[in-house]
């Protein structure tokens, strides 16, 4: 192991232990039941809400993002590391997701589970320079499987997807609003779809996300409560 990976190793473990410290301390002290910092996201409630207040949120000196999966209760994932200039989210060792820092998923694991997609290259997201309505087809590889082992993973299905800039959006974050452009992402395979959402700010950062990775896929929908610095 190279001693840049290992320091990243080491980094993100001091941060889930820091983090899983301070929510200790935090839901010990709490009068209302709030949720801990590090949720699992695995057990359903019917919360419709982040469990931090705007000034929690901003107490924290971590990014931290917004996390719905499927009908588990909201949670809140933190950034834990930079990987080659993308993002990885963690929350518990239950949840961990790589992003682009505009929103790409590259690889979501939940509960034991894991999707994998290649990065796009160059990426519309990240660009400044595109006008509503522009629109991209291309073809790329999801696959799916066990995270521990790697058993049951499947050859990388190719989905045939089209990208489309819908505009400008003006969307609200936990009463906070923000001027945002929309991309949809609509994926074939084998007369099966899904449709993802994507909402960057004017610096090309997610604010929000919102759909599938791919069909079967339980919904997702992610929320930048506090951007990386």
């Amino acid at each position: 192991m190279s001693g840049s990976q290992s320091h990243r190793q080491a980094f993100r473990a001091f941060a889930i232990a820091t983090l899983a410290a301070l929510c200790l301390s935090a839901c010990s002290s709490s009068n209302n039941g709030r949720m801990a910092l590090v949720e699992s996201l695995l057990f359903s409630s019917p919360s419709a809400d982040y469990p931090r207040t705007q000034a929690e949120i901003a107490a924290y000196p971590y990014a931290q993002l917004g996390v719905r999966y499927g009908d588990a209760r909201p949670g809140i994932a933190v950034l834990a590391e930079y990987v080659d200039g993308n993002h990885l989210w963690v929350a518990s060792d239950q949840f961990t997701l790589l992003t682009t820092p505009a929103g790409r998923i590259l690889n979501l694991q939940v509960n034991g589970r894991f999707w994998r997609t290649a990065p796009l290259s160059p990426d519309p997201l990240q660009r400044t320079d595109i006008a509503e309505g522009f629109s991209l087809v291309y073809s790329r590889p999801i696959q799916t499987g066990h995270a521990a082992t790697n058993a049951g993973a499947q050859k990388p299905m190719q989905l045939q997807c089209e990208l489309t800039l819908l505009g400008g959006d003006l969307i609200a974050i936990k009463g906070k609003t923000y001027q945002t452009n929309r991309w949809l992402e609509r994926c074939d395979s084998s007369g099966e779809s899904s449709e993802l959402n994507i909402w960057v700010d004017e610096k090309q950062r997610l604010r929000r996300l919102e759909g599938q990775l791919g069909f079967g896929a339980q919904s997702l929908r992610l929320d930048m409560l506090k951007v990386p610095a």
